[in-house]
């Protein structure tokens, strides 16, 4: 039992883990505070964290859960709505990107109309339960939140994370001439591929693009904000300080 709260403690508190860790908080953050950027900055700065958040789940060591129970999940149905909303409303016409459907690491010819709201609100809710479950400061908490997170990237939202990289940056590359400083300038509207035989997409006269899926995701999508959202309910502010006071085996 000693050995195992050692390895655990070793885990969580090692340079990998607290840098992935530091990198979901500050995605969290930017997704929360999309209201107070410009979506010029916001796309640019989601564009750098993105690679980053990536790069640093890829370098998590693999280990073991503890608890027989999973870890409390923290982001409910309201919570989730409320951030695909906001980064819908931000992007617009340019939420929607034709994506290739991939079944059980298959690729097949299925092409479908995927949306960067959805999956930033994907890879949101799993971030956001890790990193709370990790400012609890229990140990055996910490170590399975971190555990199942990276569990979840192999499985699903390591692959989405790419696909709204890819998104993110065809929509900024296309429309937007970027200056040393980061900068934006518009330079022309972003060309939308139009609706054809094979393809599953179809933007409106009014810009709103249309789904022909249903989502796949376990958290159900409607319309509609949250007021409750608005207030963010965990804060990041000492979580450097709750770190170093160890956690409770």
């Amino acid at each position: 039992m000693i050995f195992l709260k050692e390895r655990m403690k070793q885990y969580i508190y090692q340079d990998s883990t607290v840098a992935f860790v530091t990198a979901a908080v500050q995605t969290c953050l930017l997704i929360e505070k999309i209201n107070e950027h410009e979506r010029e900055e916001w796309q640019e700065q989601m564009l750098r964290l993105l690679p980053v958040l990536y790069l640093r789940a890829r370098l998590l060591e693999e280990t073991e859960t503890m608890m027989e129970d999973e870890p409390q999940r923290f982001v409910t149905e309201e919570d989730y709505n409320f951030t695909l909303a906001g980064i819908r409303n931000l992007l617009g016409s340019d939420d929607a990107y034709l994506d290739i459907f991939v079944d059980r690491g298959v690729y097949t010819d299925e092409i479908r109309t995927a949306y960067i709201s959805e999956g930033l609100a994907d890879i949101y809710q799993e971030l956001k339960d890790m990193a709370a479950a990790f400012q609890t400061g229990d140990g055996p908490v910490m170590n399975d939140a971190v555990v199942l997170c990276r569990e979840a990237f192999d499985t699903h939202w390591g692959s989405k994370l790419l696909s709204v990289t890819r998104a993110l940056h065809e929509i900024s590359d296309a429309s937007y001439n970027w200056s040393p400083n980061g900068a934006a300038h518009r330079t022309s509207e972003p060309v939308f591929p139009d609706h054809s035989p094979g393809t599953l997409m179809s933007v409106p006269k009014d810009g709103t693009p249309v789904s022909h899926h249903q989502r796949t995701s376990h958290r159900s999508r409607r319309d509609g904000t949250s007021e409750s959202h608005r207030r963010q309910f965990f804060s990041y502010r000492n979580t450097a300080a709750s770190w170093e006071k160890g956690p409770t085996c």
